[in-house]
């Protein structure tokens, strides 16, 4: 395993630089239409208007979502799929070996940006007499490593549940807000029976919201801000949740591609943990969610049944996925007049 994945490494080593390069461009140029800081003529002091974590952490997901699409599509494809499987490698160790490589390539793209806006602004700061904390930097960047390798995480596992790249990508985007509809249908009926406050917020379960909320922390810490930002019980929960979450979904990457055959590939997707779980919990949830019209009713049961048609990809629904459709819009209404 060691050996193939320093292969890979020297074998990337060209295309990891280029797309380095690439984003370091992309950060000067933002950097360089940006006006950073401001002057408070009553004191004669700088204050730094901005800290560019937010441009950090968008570059670091969106590296997350692609890395391991081009890290797993092999599995997708019947011809690749055979040749990795035939290589002298255990199938946990060859899913290691691709996680590992992907997440060096994310740190390194990630790390080349984020050196030069830490020394960018460092300079900038040497000019005056600015109120800032740059050694938030470093802080920000250990969590932004540690909750993103739980985001890339997330992203690995659901997109290797697909047996076609579309069918990996759609799972994705469908994983990344299941829980937060969940809670939201869990928080309304408490709001409505008094068990909790109105003003309770909604549980932010969703793998982007431990970055989110650190990034916005960060921001106003390394830039001395007066707003004290406060997390709050429903954000710590969520934190909390999400991270172990993220991390039990680790050892079963690797345990559920080793059950997986490589006659799976390009095959309909039957796990009940995929389209099975998520079609339903998705048409039963969002009827909850929403105010009911006509116009919505209608809007949902083409989207269900649009749901079933990608999954099943032909116009022909089997008859359990038509008893899950309709059943599934059924409850949802029934919902729906539960908690209005």
């Amino acid at each position: 395993m060691k050996n193939l994945l320093l292969y890979y490494i020297k074998k990337r080593s060209l295309i990891v630089v280029i797309i380095s390069i690439l984003t370091l461009i992309f950060s000067m140029i933002c950097t360089a239409v940006t006006k950073e800081s401001f002057h408070n003529a009553a004191n004669d002091s700088w204050m730094l208007r901005k800290t560019y974590l937010n441009l950090l952490t968008s570059i670091f997901i969106t590296y997350a979502l692609l890395i391991p699409i081009f890290e797993f599509s092999f599995k997708m494809n019947k011809r690749s799929i055979d040749l990795f499987y035939s290589l002298p490698l255990k199938k946990e160790k060859l899913y290691l070996t691709k996680f590992l490589l992907g997440l060096i390539e994310l740190f390194i793209v990630f790390t080349v940006s984020f050196i030069f806006i830490v020394l960018h602004l460092v300079v900038i700061t040497s000019k005056g007499n600015y109120n800032v904390n740059l050694i938030y930097y470093l802080y920000y960047y250990l969590i932004v490593l540690g909750f993103g390798s739980l985001l890339y995480s997330w992203v690995c596992f659901f997109f290797t549940k697909g047996n076609t790249i579309i069918d990996g990508i759609i799972l994705t985007v469908l994983s990344f807000f299941v829980l937060q509809i969940i809670a939201g249908n869990v928080i309304i009926p408490l709001h409505n029976a008094r068990i909790i406050d109105r003003n309770y917020p909604y549980l932010q379960l969703n793998p982007f919201d431990g970055l989110v909320q650190f990034t916005y922390y960060f921001d106003k810490s390394i830039s001395a801000s007066k707003i004290n930002y406060i997390f709050n019980n429903s954000t710590i929960i969520s934190i909390v949740i999400m991270t172990v979450l993220s991390i039990s979904l680790i050892p079963l990457l690797f345990i559920t591609n080793n059950l997986k055959k490589a006659e799976d590939t390009s095959d309909i997707n039957n796990e009940w943990y995929t389209y099975k779980l998520l079609l339903p919990i998705y048409s039963i949830c969002l009827y909850s969610l929403t105010n009911l019209s006509f116009y919505y009713l209608v809007i949902m049961a083409i989207s269900s049944y649009i749901g079933y048609i990608i999954y099943n990809r032909s116009f022909k629904i089997k008859l359990i996925d038509l008893i899950l459709l309709l059943s599934s819009n059924v409850i949802g209404f029934i919902l729906y007049y539960i908690n209005h």
